[in-house]
């Protein structure tokens, strides 16, 4: 295995400061981000009986996209 493949599954590197994440403002894919962009918000505070989860990934389906649209 690599260095870089067995650090990034421990984990090793540091929090960053900020994540990015998409904001809904209502029914509707034109109501989704802030100008066609996600925001970069401050990584919150993990308390002593939280969990921080890395995604690494993310689908959505195409039953997704219908909720969405039809709100």
């Amino acid at each position: 295995m690599t260095d870089k493949l067995t650090a990034y599954k421990r984990a090793d590197a540091p929090l960053p400061k900020t994540y990015r994440r998409w904001h809904l403002y209502g029914v509707g894919l034109e109501n989704l981000g802030d100008d066609d962009m996600p925001a970069e918000v401050p990584m919150p505070e993990i308390g002593p009986d939280e969990l921080l989860v890395r995604h690494d990934a993310c689908g959505l389906c195409f039953s997704d996209i219908k909720i969405i649209r039809l709100g």
